[in-house]
């Protein structure tokens, strides 16, 4: 994680992707890109349009969905 200095750190797609399925939740990057444009997922938009997502929302993320 590129930012780990802050006591809940902004992450990527792709960070929060690999956070995810450490954490046993594997889904495809555009599946929680989708869920955070509908606003199912707490997400940042940056002026770039990129999102972000709080290392504790990819954490509840994780333990409220049900793994296969």
């Amino acid at each position: 994680m590129e930012h780990e200095t802050s006591p809940d750190p902004l992450l990527t797609t792709g960070e929060a992707i690999r956070e995810l399925a450490d954490r046993g939740l594997r889904i495809h990057q555009r599946t929680l890109i989708r869920w955070a444009r509908s606003g199912g997922v707490p997400a940042e938009t940056l002026p770039s349009g990129r999102l972000r997502y709080r290392l504790s929302d990819v954490a509840a993320i994780a333990t409220s969905q049900p793994t296969v």
